[in-house]
């Protein structure tokens, strides 16, 4: 609400972030056509890396590549991961390894299931839950 010495208003972080994500498009990637091999290799273990946790959640149905993504309210950086609705949009450099796509995928999937944001009690129960589940499966 405060202005600039010309009258201008000013524009602050989360103005710009708000801004930001309200004109927001995301560069979608065709995980068939655009990805390197490396890339594709990765990707392809996606229903492995779910089927750690019992498989997908109901209330996903894509999960989707982007070039872009929306920035992080609290970091003001672009995110790595996002669940949106019925779907999980993960950024394309999270490919470069299996374990930073796993994680990245399995944040996300914590949202799906928990219904919760980031940095909240029920998030990190959520995530607690996963490592069980997962820390079973490998063990057994």
């Amino acid at each position: 609400g405060l202005n600039d010495v010309t009258d201008n208003p000013i524009r602050d972080l989360d103005t710009y972030a708000t801004e930001w994500n309200a004109s927001f498009k995301f560069k979608f990637v065709d995980t068939e056509r655009d990805l390197t091999e490396r890339e594709k290799n990765v990707f392809s273990k996606t229903s492995d890396i779910l089927n750690l946790i019992n498989g997908t959640p109901s209330n996903v149905n894509k999960i989707l590549i982007s070039e872009t993504m929306q920035l992080e309210k609290t970091s003001y950086r672009e995110a790595v991961g996002l669940y949106s609705g019925r779907q999980i949009i993960i950024k394309r450099n999270q490919l470069e390894k299996l374990q930073t796509y796993a994680g990245t995928l399995l944040h996300e999937v914590a949202h799906a299931r928990s219904g919760a944001k980031d940095i909240s009690h029920e998030f990190e129960l959520e995530l607690s839950k996963l490592l069980g589940i997962i820390s079973d499966e490998a063990i057994s």
